[in-house]
Formats: structure tokens, sequence, C-alpha cells
């Protein structure tokens, strides 16, 4: 049986796999991926063993009955990015190898493993079933990613807590030195909260799969995974076990000392800081008072940076110091023009918001002292 494949749509279907496909000499299977044909499509699976990710391409010409074969993934999607974009490609299943063809001149020999072999992600009973549009979904998770742990021993940190109510889903991230937090109004069919916490890597490798443009997904929950799924990709990732922090304890709603300031401005002025800060620590002093805010760094070599602006503050003075990069990658997410500070004293994390914002959204700092 042979396959026939344009270059662009198989380098599509492999470019959305690829992120989980594992150099693995322990496991080579994981090294591999899985292609099945049905009629006129092809379907392209890669895991790690917590992520499963699917893309399709549609064939040349249909197929009377279906295949299923394995091959090495970075040297197949290698390959098809040497070929020109309106390449024909074909593949042709043999006894021990694959045999791929470009033209007539152009051929290679892959090696395959069988494809009973390949594992498959387990899923237990579901939970949940919401659909939505997929622009939404990426945009709730692109808003709170940067707030995930990175390799932190409390495990629970390394990922991201959804939680779905009867009319919300609220994506919550923290490393425990700041905090997003972001809801999307959906209806869910739900009379009671659900919460799941899904790895970074899932949720890295789902916000490249989702599409900006129009198109829904369907998101399923059940005790040991979630799936989203779409026309043009299938994502399964298990869920961290554990028990996420008590978010809404160390969000300070009471905070009262509050200004609002132009994102832009304070972003440039702390970019400008950020290049005499202390390379370890990264701190950087706000000093707020009499309707000026003051942005200054140092570091051990005795060289500093100072700028101030000009806000709308008539409170109590305070002089409070933060990770500058934490504050700097906040400011990148935000969207409007005008943001706002909120305060209560030095040694309380700060609160951020967005002035006139269409997206419910809270951010957190904690301070450091410098």
């Amino acid at each position: 049986m042979t396959i026939e494949i344009k270059q662009n749509a198989l380098h599509a279907a492999l470019q959305q796999v690829m992120g989980v496909v594992e150099n693995n000499k322990t496991i080579p299977i994981l090294s591999n991926i899985l292609v099945r044909t049905q009629g006129d499509t092809a379907s392209i699976t890669a895991t790690d063993l917590g992520i499963e990710i699917t893309g399709f391409s549609k064939l040349i010409n249909p197929l009377p009955e279906g295949t299923a074969f394995t091959l090495p993934g970075k040297k197949t999607f290698d390959i098809c990015k040497s070929l020109p974009q309106d390449a024909e490609v074909t593949l042709k299943p043999q006894k021990s190898n694959i045999l791929l063809k470009y033209g007539d001149k152009c051929r290679f020999t892959l090696a395959t493993l069988p494809s009973e072999d390949f594992p498959s992600a387990e899923q237990k009973e579901m939970t949940l079933s919401v659909k939505l549009p997929q622009q939404q979904l990426k945009t709730l998770l692109q808003r709170t990613v940067f707030a995930m742990a990175h390799q932190d021993v409390r495990y629970y940190l390394n990922g991201m807590l959804l939680e779905f109510t009867s009319n919300e889903i609220r994506a919550v991230a923290t490393d425990g030195h700041r905090l997003a937090s972001n809801v999307l109004q959906t209806s869910v069919q739900t009379d009671h909260r659900i919460q799941c916490i899904i790895p970074r890597k899932a949720v890295t490798e789902l916000i490249k799969l989702l599409d900006t443009k129009e198109g829904s997904i369907t998101l399923t929950l059940c005790s040991n995974f979630i799936s989203v799924t779409s026309n043009g990709f299938h994502f399964k990732s298990k869920l961290i076990e554990g028990r996420f922090p008590e978010y809404d304890r160390v969000i300070p709603y009471n905070n009262d000392k509050i200004f609002s300031i132009n994102r832009s401005e304070l972003k440039n002025t702390l970019t400008r800081a950020a290049i005499m800060c202390n390379d370890a620590f990264r701190g950087v002093t706000l000093d707020i008072k009499d309707n000026s805010i003051k942005v200054s760094s140092n570091n051990p070599e005795n060289e500093a940076a100072e700028q101030e602006l000009s806000i709308n503050y008539a409170d109590k003075p305070i002089s409070i110091g933060f990770n500058v990069n934490y504050l700097i990658e906040n400011l990148n997410i935000l969207e409007t023009e005008m943001i706002e500070l909120k305060l209560a004293n030095q040694d309380q994390s700060m609160l951020i918001t967005e002035v006139d914002s269409d997206h419910d959204s809270i951010f957190v700092i904690m301070p450091m002292r410098i």
C-alpha cells in the first residue's frame, strides 16, 4: 500500500506533535510517531507517556483500507522540512522498514517498530465536557502561563490550575512569588466546583496547538486526564496529583493605596533599570510619594539607575522592592494602556489589574527586601 501526501500537509501535522517526541533510548518506541490512515486522512500521533498529541493530514488519494505503522519522529520531520513545499511525498510500508520517496530520484529508507507497541493513553470515566472557542482558551492560558513554577519541589506548582464552576473557567498559576488568575465566562455543565492541575509542559504544548482564528474545541476532563479536541488535533495529558494552594487567601483584595500608570512607560522604565540590577537578585525599588514613582536599581559594582514617572498619588509614601523580571513579564501580558497598582505597605504583595479591560484578571507579585 502506497500513501501519497503533500509536503505542506505532512509538515503541518508533524510540527504539531514534535514537542512530545522523545529521544528515548530506554523506550525506543517513544522516539517514533504512529501513522494511521483511514479513507482520505492520515493521523500522526506522538507521546511521551504524559502527553499525547495527534495531528491530521489529508491524503492526495483516499485509501480503500486503513493501515498503521511507526516512523522515527525527528528524522521524518527533518526529511519533510528539507523537501519543497509543493512536493508530493509517498510512504510505502515494507517488511522491516518504511520507504519515503520524493519524485523518482529521492528516497529514504526508515526503520520502523511495530505499531502494536505504540502506547496509548488510558482515560477513566468522564467528569465533565465543555465546548468553547479555541481562541478564548488560548487567551486564558497565555495570560496565566508565565506565573507557573519551574522544577519546584512543590510539584503541584509546576503546572496550572483549571477550576470549573457552572458559569466560568478559572485558570490560576503561581510559583510562590507571583500569581496570575484569569476567568473565562462560559456555561459549564456542573453543579459543583471541579479542579484539575495541568503540567507545565502540557500547558505550553496546548498553547502552541490552539489557533487564534475562529473554531471551537471540546475540553473533556476525567479523574486522571484532560483532553482537548478540535478539527485539527487531538490533545491528551495526564494531570498532576495533589492539592493546589488556596489562591484566594494570597490575593490582597484590601490594598488601599491605589494609583494608575501608563503600562508602556512603566515597562520601559523597568527595562532600563534592569540593566543595572544585581545579576543574582534582580531587585528594583519603587519609591511612591507626592504624585511620583521613582524606579531605582543598583549592583555590587556601585553602578545605579533611577527614573521618575508622574502619577496621581497623594497617600502615605511607600518604598517597596520587587524582582524586576517578574514585573516586566507581568506587564508583557497586559493589554490596556493604563493599569492599576494596589499596595498596602512595603511588606505585603502588590495587586495589578488592567483599567477598562474586557478580561477578568488579577495579578499578584510579592515584594522582596533590597
